[in-house]
C-alpha cells in the first residue's frame, strides 16, 4: 500500500473470486482484515479492506475469515456478486443514521474510493470501533454511548447504530488532527536530537 493506503495487486495469474487480507492497525491493535472480490470488480471498482469489510465477509463465507483463510477452507462458491450485494446493503442499513449525519447518505462500504483525510467514509471508520466477541461483531461509537452487536450469519436482522451528533464527529476529527500533529512534533524532535 501506498502512504494513502491505496494498493494494487495483480491477479491475471489468479482465478476468481479473491480473498483479500491485511495486516493492519485498527484502534490501536494489530488484526487481519478480510474483504471478497469477485471477477467484475477487477480494474472496475476499489475493494476497500476495512473492519466494516471484516464484517461483509464474516457474512458471506458464513464463518471466520481469518479461521477459513488458515485453514484454507474458504468456501469460494459463496462468494457472488448478490452474496456480497446483500451483506454490503445490510450492514449499510445497521449504519444508515451514521452515515447520514456524515452526509454520506447511500454508500458502498466495500467499494466505495475513499481518501484517509479523516472526512466522509474514512471519518465514519474513524468513529466506529469494531470488535469480534461470541455473539459476532460489536461496532461501537469511539465517543461513548451508542453500539451494536452484529451477527454475521443474520445481518439482516441486526438493529441499526444510533448516530453521534455532528459536533461529536467534528471533536472526533479535531482530536485525531491534534493527535496526529502532536506526534508529528515528537517525530521532528527525536529526528534533530
Amino acid at each position: 500500500a501506498n502512504a494513502s493506503g491505496v494498493y494494487t495487486v495483480d491477479v491475471s495469474t489468479l482465478t476468481a473470486p479473491y480473498v483479500v487480507q491485511v495486516l493492519a492497525n485498527a484502534g490501536g491493535q494489530t488484526v487481519l482484515l478480510h474483504s471478497l472480490a469477485t471477477a467484475a470488480d477487477v480494474g472496475t471498482r476499489a475493494v476497500n479492506v476495512t473492519p466494516l469489510t471484516e464484517i461483509i465477509t464474516a457474512s458471506v463465507l458464513g464463518t471466520d475469515p481469518q479461521a477459513a483463510v488458515a485453514a484454507g477452507t474458504v468456501p469460494f462458491n459463496a462468494i457472488t456478486g448478490s452474496a456480497l450485494a446483500d451483506a454490503e446493503t445490510a450492514l449499510e442499513r445497521c449504519l444508515a443514521p451514521v452515515l447520514s449525519v456524515a452526509g454520506l447518505g447511500s454508500v458502498d462500504l466495500r467499494s466505495t474510493e475513499f481518501k484517509a483525510d479523516h472526512s466522509g467514509l474514512d471519518g465514519v471508520l474513524d468513529a466506529l470501533k469494531v470488535t469480534r466477541d461470541s455473539g459476532g461483531y460489536t461496532i461501537a461509537l469511539v465517543t461513548g454511548g451508542a453500539s451494536i452487536t452484529v451477527d454475521p450469519a443474520n445481518l439482516g436482522a441486526s438493529t441499526t447504530l444510533a448516530a453521534p451528533t455532528g459536533a461529536q464527529l467534528d471533536a472526533l476529527t479535531a482530536a485525531s488532527g491534534d493527535i496526529r500533529s502532536l506526534l508529528g512534533e515528537l517525530a521532528a524532535r527525536f529526528a534533530t536530537a
